[in-house]
């Protein structure tokens, strides 16, 4: 598939999207989810390394590795889809 012209790519480059990766969380029950406020801290257990889909607008684009660095966390995109 041939990529668009370079002045459509400046075009493209300022429209919004929404970036999402599924984080597995286990041992919530539905009253827990529900019980969620803003900027709640959910605890996982997964590990550095454990390979994620990210999305974009609700479409699979990559998947990337989970990387922690100091009390950062991270997601390194390691193939396009």
């Amino acid at each position: 598939m041939p990529y668009p012209a370079p002045d459509l790519w400046e075009e493209l480059l300022d429209l919004p999207c929404e970036v999402s990766v599924a984080l597995p969380v286990f041992g919530y029950a539905v009253a827990d989810l529900l019980a969620l406020g803003a900027n709640a801290v959910v605890s996982s257990d997964t590990r550095e390394g454990t390979s994620l889909p990210i999305w974009v607008n609700d479409v699979m684009v990559a998947r990337g590795e989970f990387e922690v660095s100091g009390s950062r966390r991270a997601i390194r995109i390691t193939e396009l889809c």
